[in-house]
């Protein structure tokens, strides 16, 4: 998002644009069709500010240049439930459109040309000078304006990776926590959409009656896709990303807006219907936009080659990425949302913690309700099997996992996705802990010590295992796979 000083006479005619009833029931004749208006030419869009759907009005907050604070509610253990914070959340969006947000307007605002399709291209030069000749190399990766910019001075790591490519992934520092609330704003998903507000139910309460809803972190899946995805193809072939478990729009929006085509599998009818209700707010102008299936993630060799057909693309095409997060996590884990800084803290749905409301002809299939870590594991070994299957030689898959309690016993999450990867064939390439904020740990920590001699988790696991062999620099090199941004 642009941080210039929005102009004031710039401002103040926008403004009136978006005030006027003309534009705000979008009568006016637009010389673009409908459907392709904002996709055509994003700079028309933003400054007759067509409505989505043409039927609803602005918002006041946004007409003010705001943020709407219904955007930015996130449920705290303190809420009742069902919250009626988030109910009147939901029914205030359902009143008023949010389109374009904030930042959108900010860009038409200050100028700013966004482009076809809503696409920078950010090229970097590098030159090398030797004793006789000086050679300059010039790179580009293609990604929608909406991704948002790292600050100046952020640090040369940073700078190069967004997060320090290191074994300790941390979600606790402040820029992260910045990082992840900028991506929730710039492209306005509505992070937990889908799902219910209290999904951590009986084996939190043991742990002082607690409540809530495990959310993915942007910034997470932002430096999964980019550390291990193969960037964009010149010749425009889309960068498949399958996910078997995808939960709610964070992972695809992400990626959309990293120009790569995500296929997100789940066996919630709720979960996909409101996923879908939102592509054509937060993944407007993404050249490839994401396809939610519901299904069960172990039948996903189908359901690629019908999205593939569908897209125009050969039914075998195999995929450049598999980017999951089995239903699994602590039993002991924090509070999924900080109530304080609205920011992003659980990366992980739950196997015996949450309980997912599944299709009734997907019950079975879901692995939020199996009956035993066993069948759970064996339920797992096949998915990771038939996602892995698909993948090109030599790419790779990335899982976010947690340790959760049995009966107090504790069951190895990490260990059992690498002996599943293991078995299909993967080569594990990274193992790393993402450490999440402490939020409420400090104060359950003692509890959990000294009652059962537990100790408090804060941390789950990042792995990464590539198909068949290891990645080399040579196969890295060739298959386009570069987290460097300045490459």
């Amino acid at each position: 998002m642009s941080t210039c000083p929005m102009a004031s006479l710039q401002k103040a005619e926008l403004a009136t644009r978006l005030a006027s009833p003309l534009f705000h029931l979008g009568n006016e004749v637009c010389e673009f069709d409908a459907a392709g208006c904002r996709r055509c030419n994003p700079r028309h869009w933003i400054e007759k500010a067509h409505p989505i759907g043409r039927t609803r009005p602005r918002c006041a907050h946004l007409l003010a240049f705001q943020r709407c604070p219904h955007l930015d509610h996130r449920c705290r253990p303190s809420c009742p439930r069902p919250c009626p914070e988030r109910a009147a959340a939901a029914e205030h969006c359902a009143d008023f459109t949010h389109c374009p947000s904030v930042g959108e307007l900010e860009h038409a605002a200050n100028g700013d040309e966004l482009g076809v399709r809503m696409v920078k291209r950010v090229r970097t030069e590098s030159t090398t000078t030797t004793s006789t000749t000086t050679t300059t190399t010039t790179t580009e990766r293609v990604e929608t304006a909406l991704v948002p910019r790292l600050p100046a001075g952020c640090g040369r790591l940073r700078s190069k990776f967004v997060a320090p490519p290191m074994t300790v992934v941390r979600a606790d520092l402040a820029e992260f926590q910045q990082r992840s609330r900028e991506w929730v704003e710039s492209t306005g998903m509505v992070q937990g959409a889908g799902r219910r507000d209290d999904l951590i139910g009986a084996a939190y309460g043991a742990l002082g009656n607690k409540t809530g809803t495990s959310i993915f972190s942007p910034t997470l899946a932002e430096i999964c896709c980019r550390w291990w995805c193969p960037r964009p193809q010149a010749d425009g072939r889309p960068i498949i990303v399958l996910d078997t478990s995808c939960g709610d729009v964070t992972r695809g929006c992400v990626a959309a807006h990293l120009n790569l085509w995500y296929i997100g599998i789940d066996t919630s009818t709720d979960q996909i219907a409101a996923n879908e209700a939102q592509l054509a707010t937060c993944c407007a102008g993404v050249a490839h936009v994401p396809t939610y299936v519901l299904g069960d993630g172990e039948d996903c060799v189908a359901i690629v080659r019908e999205a593939c057909v569908a897209k125009g693309l050969d039914a075998d095409t195999p995929i450049d990425f598999v980017f999951s997060c089995p239903p699994c996590a602590p039993a002991d884990c924090p509070v999924a949302v900080c109530g304080c800084c609205k920011c992003c803290l659980c990366a992980c749905r739950y196997w015996n913690l949450e309980c997912y409301d599944a299709a009734p002809h997907l019950r079975a299939a879901d692995m939020s309700g199996l009956p035993s870590w066993d069948a759970f594991c064996r339920k797992m070994d096949r998915v990771i099997r038939h996602a892995t299957g698909m993948l090109r030689y030599a790419h790779a898959a990335c899982f976010v996992t947690g340790n959760l309690r049995d009966d107090h016993e504790l069951l190895d999450m990490g260990s059992a996705t690498k002996r599943s990867l293991d078995k299909a064939g993967c080569k594990l390439l990274n193992s790393g802990v993402y450490a999440t904020p402490l939020v409420s740990a400090p104060l359950r920590a003692g509890r959990t010590l000294a009652a059962g001699a537990k100790l408090c988790s804060a941390h789950q696991e990042i792995l990464c295992a590539t198909k068949e062999t290891v990645l080399t620099p040579a196969l890295s090199r060739a298959h386009n796979i570069r987290p460097n941004l300045e490459e």
